[in-house]
């Protein structure tokens, strides 16, 4: 009897193991916890690489504004002789208020592009990681499967069924801003090792492939050593234990650089990326203030000004400085319309800009960098031509000078009609008639004749001639004074 139901004993236990086995049926589905926040960090990383090139192309256009608005204030300056000094100093003032963001812009794009790449990968590994666990489930979605629903009442059935998870890919000149909310100064909001409850367990579940052992995705063999799923973050249990996570939370200063080596490398380059702040650098809305206490715009203005402006930027008391920078755009009331407004809307020939077609080009609306280049290059010629023409007194002794050299050449035909506005038209020594045509709105004075006067002998006297004689020999000799 003994025997019998030690044996009985014997077979009750193995049947007890074999139900115990039987009932270990792999790992539990996904639990939708953490479906929606491996989604919600894919969802932000795909908009890193648009809202970089969106700040990028803004930069750029800051950048291209500013240097149209600098061509545009020299081509002012070589076109208009009388005021030059003052155009110079707005474009110094101009260029204090806003500066150039270039050198900021390369690190910005340097980085960018680490964070791209990194992003860009991880969110691909997330989203493909969780079209697989959603394509796992049993037929007509019977509670058997790998990914579970929002309600906890059943599985995700196929990778249609998931409609975000970083699967829409934004548009790079979509206007995207960068925002970091998933991604904190520490690690990944929500991607914790807390295992969340709105989940399917694994004797409904059966999700073998997520189990390292009992049942797993190769039957009923063994997965050998430690295996993960989503770069590490998911760590596959032996059969019908719980699910492990990887806590992601403070991956700045966890394990994470070793477990989840691309998780840590998009946490670091997003990190680095550093989007250049902007300014505003619009030249109408320029103030005369900004002028007056701009030290770049001090500083031509002492250059250019005279000794009286040289000794006020050399004193330590700058008001009187800054009285009179402000008197040479008088009146103040109309700074903005006599002059900031003058300088964006010249209109100049486009023979100017090395077009031979006739018409006026409106520098307002001109966006060609290269053109505005073009044409500054023409006038700093002109300029410089006026420059070379102008009379200069005798080399070696000036007391006696040659009466050629106070001549005075008219303008040409050609030197008038590259003007088309009243001001530089004048100050180049021509005629305007603003009611002519573009091209002819400027031209030559018909009485403005070149002065030459000539010795007795009816040759013209040199500087040469002239050049160290006394007075009495000065006097002598025709042509000298």
């Amino acid at each position: 009897m003994k025997n019998i139901l030690q044996a009985a004993a014997i077979k009750i236990a193995i049947c007890i193991l074999y139900v115990k086995e039987a009932t270990s049926t792999g790992a539990p589905a996904l639990p939708h916890e953490q479906y929606s926040n491996l989604c919600a960090v894919a969802e932000e990383l795909a908009t890193y690489a648009p809202a970089a090139a969106t700040n990028a192309g803004k930069v750029i256009q800051q950048e291209q504004q500013l240097m149209r608005n600098d061509l545009k204030a020299r081509i002012f300056a070589a076109r208009n002789q009388k005021q030059a000094v003052q155009a110079l100093m707005i474009n110094a003032a101009l260029i204090t208020k806003c500066k150039s963001s270039l050198t900021a812009l390369k690190t910005e794009v340097q980085t960018a592009i680490s964070m791209v790449d990194a992003a860009a990968y991880l969110a691909g590994r997330i989203g493909e990681g969780i079209d697989f666990l959603a394509d796992i489930h049993q037929s007509g979605g019977s509670n058997a499967g790998c990914l579970t629903n929002q309600g906890g009442t059943g599985v995700i059935t196929g990778r249609t069924q998931v409609k975000t998870c970083g699967k829409e890919r934004k548009s790079p000149t979509g206007g995207e801003t960068f925002k970091k909310t998933k991604i904190t100064a520490n690690g990944y909001e929500g991607l914790s090792g807390t295992i969340g409850l709105t989940k399917h367990d694994h004797g409904t579940a059966k999700c073998h492939m997520l189990a390292k052992s009992t049942n797993t995705a190769l039957g009923t063999t063994d997965v050998d050593a430690n295996p993960t799923y989503i770069d590490g973050y998911i760590k596959l249990q032996a059969g019908g234990s719980d699910m492990q996570l990887e806590d992601l939370t403070n991956i700045k200063t966890g394990n994470g650089g070793s477990t989840n080596p691309h998780f840590k490398k998009a946490f670091d380059a997003v990190s680095a990326y550093k989007p250049t702040k902007r300014s505003a650098c619009d030249l109408l809305e320029l103030t005369l203030e900004e002028v007056k206490t701009s030290e770049q715009a001090q500083l031509i203005y002492a250059i250019l000004g005279g000794n009286a402006a040289e000794k006020a930027y050399k004193a330590d008391n700058k008001e009187p400085l800054k009285q009179a920078i402000a008197k040479a755009f008088e009146p103040e009331s109309k700074f903005k319309e006599n002059w900031l407004e003058k300088i964006n809307k010249q209109q100049v020939p486009k023979t100017a800009a090395g077009e031979t077609t006739g018409g006026t080009i409106d520098l307002e609306n001109e966006e060609d960098i290269d053109k505005l280049r073009t044409i500054l290059n023409y006038y700093s010629a002109q300029s410089i031509k006026r420059e070379l023409t102008k009379p200069t007194a005798s080399d070696s002794n000036p007391s006696c000078t040659s009466d050629t050299e106070t001549s005075k050449k008219a303008p040409t035909k050609e030197d008038c009609k590259e003007h088309t506005e009243k001001g530089p038209c004048q100050d180049a020594g021509c005629k305007f008639d603003g009611n002519k045509n573009d091209g002819e709105k400027c031209f030559a004075d018909p009485e403005a004749k070149t002065e030459n006067k000539e010795g007795k002998d009816g040759k013209t006297t040199s500087s040469s001639t002239c050049a160290g004689k006394k007075q009495g020999e000065c006097k002598k000799e025709n042509g000298c004074k």
